[in-house]
């Protein structure tokens, strides 16, 4: 089904120009030979070329082989690795022991960078962090140096706020962010 999808993409793309795959939803990672076959595939297809975009929630990351297997992977395929984050003052994210994962993802993005991976860190705006978005993403700046850029997205229905409000509140605080650490803050998508 993978070579399948693959391939139906690629001859659809009638541009020229790389098509996009996103992965994500669950943990892509719980299978990584499925996610190693599928670069695989593409490598082998490479009609017009395919450029991906993996999210995941980082503890695949802890065993530094691993974090070496998707260096290798992003040398030789146009691939985003991108960690979701729910931030501080809120821990939604748990391990099977019930407890916050954050101190694991930390540690994995500490394997990451040690091994030279650059990530996007996929940040959700929610109740339980929306006040400390800063702290949040000058914290990630100023503790890991290999963050190329921050996707943020919004949960309006838990913010219970209107779009334009929220991102009118948060607008000029992602710009200086911008120019003082020279990182992308992307709302939603990046251009």
């Amino acid at each position: 089904e993978i070579t399948l999808a693959l391939e139906t993409v690629n001859s659809n793309n009638k541009t020229g120009t790389p098509s996009t795959m996103v992965v994500f939803g669950g943990e892509p990672l719980l299978r990584p030979d499925l996610v190693d076959f599928m670069f695989k595939e593409a490598k082998r297809i490479k009609h017009n070329g395919f450029a991906f975009s993996l999210t995941s929630n980082g503890l695949y990351f802890l065993k530094e082989e691993n974090a070496l297997w998707i260096k290798e992977i992003m040398s030789t395929n146009t691939l985003s690795l991108e960690i979701s984050w729910d931030g501080s003052g809120h821990h939604r994210r748990k391990t099977l022991d019930g407890k916050s994962s954050e101190p694991l993802v930390s540690k994995a993005l500490d394997i990451l960078e040690k091994a030279g991976v650059k990530i996007t860190i996929r940040y959700t705006v929610h109740k339980g962090n929306f006040e400390n978005v800063a702290y949040d993403i000058i914290y990630f700046l100023e503790r890991w140096k290999h963050i190329n850029k921050i996707q943020i997205s919004y949960a309006y229905s838990d913010l219970r706020r209107e779009p334009k409000t929220i991102e009118n509140e948060l607008r000029d605080f992602y710009r200086a962010i911008y120019k003082q650490y020279q990182i992308p803050i992307c709302l939603e998508v990046c251009d």
